[in-house]
């Protein structure tokens, strides 16, 4: 039962890990897009 539990609690980290690596990544896309955008209109 304990064992369940500890792999439940794994996949549902390693899930919002990948959510949050995800984030990130779209963040700095959004930055650099941002950052592109202004230095283009500059």
């Amino acid at each position: 039962m304990a064992d369940i539990h500890v792999t439940l609690v794994l996949k549902l980290y390693l899930q919002q890990t990948n959510l949050t690596c995800l984030l990130t990544k779209q963040i700095i896309r959004l930055q650099w897009c941002v950052g592109r955008w202004q230095g283009n209109r500059v």
